[in-house]
């Protein structure tokens, strides 16, 4: 029997395949051993003995395949930062965001975010807050794409200072020309006010300096700058203040030839010096370059009068100090005396005389009996008071004297005052009690206007005889001072435009003659009773203080008439009663206290007198018949140089001294 080889076993599986493959391959096998038996007459059947499969080697057993292992997976690539450079970064507070990734600057340089990003994720930078100290805007370039398979490094932060403008306003400009600097460089012209800009723009913690690179002219100002430096922050500046003033000189007036008191000078009718020494004064107030100035005399000096006059007083102030006006002062010598009389008892007469001889100038028929006088200060003419209720205008002339009708009429006897300006009368009439203020024009100073009439309590019938209310004017141009009946002495201040305020009554007794002290300060008055008081005047509100009670003379009722020197050292009153005049020393400037009295006998019905204001001592006094002029010394109870001139009946006669 031919012995077959069995078939080679096919190798096992290996672990890889599947076990579909394996269990296939088994079955082919199987199928295959199956045809060989048959091949080889094996099988069952009657004539057939047993068959028995030869051994194929030695006997193994199948083992079972080991399971299959999945495919491997390869590992994902690490994450990747994202990251650049910062240029340009000058300030503090940079910081910089990805996405919800933050990340604080302080310099230039490389930056890189802390978290890093996946590939194919995407990534956004940008500023998340701006640099300031000096402020800055930082711009971000190519900050935005996908990862891919390296870092990202090239996002661009570009930084730059910001610039900011500088200005502020302009006030106070008046004149042209002004120029305004930055920092030295940058110009900018002004020509009105209101608010400025620099045209240049200054970085952020730059710093800035404005100054006035050229001050402004027609008229010369003096501009100045406040908050004109400091650092620019995060934001325009408009805080710079700059003012103009225009730029002032001073006026200064050089003083001569003064030997009084009480010269007060004026410029541009506001500003006033009082001047009680010679030399160089200068006004207080300075006037404005391009401006004009106008020296003037508002009052000339009382105490030892004289005239003072300015020269180069005028003009238009330039880039200095004036210092060219002059003021020269004299004495001018008083040139006459005005007597009213009556010509045969009956005829009015004006006669005039030489106050240094006493020699006969004029002698005019009047118009009235004239009561009182008053002297214009600037030497115009002369105003006199009459019996009939008017004033006149008396102008001197060759040989004789015109007059003219200067006033309303008014009831009973005037008296008559002026401001020591020149520019105001007073006249109050005892028939209907009025205080009338008139305005005396420079150029028609005969031809005043009457500004106020005022009614005055106890005025009107205070006497039976034509004689004029007490009245007397302060020489420093404060008040008018008025002698009425039952009221005593009423004080009427003066306004700045001549007329008067309401009066004030003084607690005294009634008066028949009342004289102010040249300085100001005091008065006298001769009261019904025949007693001299002394009153200080109260420099605001003219209000009167008694200081002084003294017997006025001999008699009561009998002293009519009070007079002061030019320098104020000497008190005279005439007793015509007792036909006496009194002169006493003024032994205290201050308070005005009197000395002891010394009388002058001899006199027939003295009636009034007066001292001449240029000459030191020398007094006038007329009476019923005579006209005196002598030198009166009461320290030394003495009197000297007496000249006499007949002058008629001067019943009611006055005395002027025209200067």
């Amino acid at each position: 029997m031919q012995q077959h080889t069995p078939a080679a076993i096919p190798a096992p599986v290996s672990s890889t395949r599947s076990t579909g493959s394996l269990r296939a391959v088994a079955r082919r096998s199987c199928a295959l051993l199956v045809l060989l038996l048959a091949a080889c007459g094996g099988g069952g059947g009657s004539g057939g003995g047993a068959f028995a499969l030869p051994p194929v080697g030695p006997a193994t057993t199948p083992t079972e395949p080991s399971a299959p292992t999945e495919p491997s997976v390869p590992e994902p690539p690490p994450p990747l930062t994202i990251g650049g450079t910062v240029t340009g970064l000058k300030g503090h507070g940079l910081v910089l965001a990805n996405n919800d990734d933050t990340l604080a600057v302080s310099a230039d340089g490389a930056f890189t975010f802390s978290t890093a990003l996946a590939q194919g994720a995407t990534y956004a930078v940008s500023v998340r807050s701006q640099p300031g100290g000096p402020s800055q805007v930082c711009t971000v370039n190519g900050g935005t794409g996908t990862v891919a398979d390296t870092a990202v490094t090239g996002v661009k932060v570009l930084c730059a200072t910001q610039s900011y403008t500088v200005g502020g306003t302009v006030g106070g400009l008046a004149g042209t020309g002004l120029v305004l600097q930055n920092n030295a460089g940058d110009d900018l012209p002004v020509a009105a006010n209101g608010s400025f800009v620099f045209p240049v723009a200054v970085a952020s913690g730059a710093a800035y300096a404005v100054t006035v690179k050229t001050q402004p002219g027609g008229p010369t100002q003096l501009c100045s700058v406040a908050q004109g430096s400091g650092t620019i922050d995060a934001d325009d500046v408009a805080s710079v203040q700059v003012v103009c003033a225009t730029r002032t000189r001073a006026v200064n007036v050089t003083v001569s030839g003064l030997d009084g008191q009480g010269l007060v000078l004026q410029n541009n009718s506001g500003d006033d010096l009082a001047v009680g020494a010679n030399g160089k004064r200068q006004f207080a107030t300075s006037v404005a370059e391009g401006s004009t100035y106008a020296v003037t005399v508002k009052s000339q000096p009382r105490m030892y009068t004289q005239f003072c006059t300015v020269d180069r007083g005028n003009g238009t102030v330039a880039a200095a100090d004036i210092d060219d006006v002059s003021v020269a002062c004299a004495t001018p010598a008083t040139r006459s005396v005005y007597v009213s009389s009556l010509l045969g008892s009956s005829i009015p007469m004006l006669m005039r005389y030489s106050a240094a001889d006493l020699t006969a100038q004029a002698s005019t028929i009047a118009p009235a009996t004239f009561v009182s006088f008053a002297a214009d200060p600037k030497r115009r003419l002369v105003f006199g008071g009459s019996d009939s209720g008017r004033v006149y205008a008396i102008r001197q002339g060759d040989g004789i004297d015109t007059m003219s009708s200067a006033t309303l009429g008014a009831r009973g006897a005037v008296a008559v005052g002026m401001h020591p300006s020149g520019d105001y009368l007073y006249v109050v009439a005892n028939g209907d009690g009025l205080l009338s203020t008139y305005a005396v024009p420079p150029a028609t100073p005969a031809a005043p206007g009457v500004l106020q009439q005022k009614f005055l309590s106890g005025a009107s019938g205070t006497s039976p005889l034509p004689l004029p209310l007490p009245l007397a004017v302060d020489p420093l141009g404060r008040f008018v001072f008025v002698g009425t009946s039952g009221q005593g002495i009423q004080t009427l201040p003066i306004r700045a435009d001549g007329t008067l305020d309401d009066p004030v009554r003084q607690a005294t007794t009634d008066v028949v003659s009342v004289v102010v002290h040249p300085s100001g300060a005091y008065l006298y008055a001769i009261g019904t009773d025949g007693m001299l008081r002394t009153y200080s005047i109260h420099a605001s509100t003219g209000a009167l203080t008694q200081t002084a009670l003294t017997v006025a003379g001999l008699g009561v009722d009998g002293s009519t008439s009070l007079a002061i020197d030019g320098r104020g050292r000497m008190l005279s009153l005439v007793d015509t009663v007792n036909q006496l005049q009194y002169t006493r020393a003024i032994t205290d400037m201050a308070t005005g206290a009197l000395g002891t009295p010394f009388p002058i006998h001899g006199l027939i019905n003295p009636v009034a007198t007066a001292f001449d204001p240029s000459s030191d001592g020398v007094n006038f006094l007329v009476g019923s018949l005579n006209l005196f002029r002598r030198t009166i010394d009461p320290a030394q109870a003495s009197y000297a140089n007496t000249l006499t001139t007949q002058v008629g009946p001067a019943i009611r006669a006055m005395v002027l001294l025209n200067r």
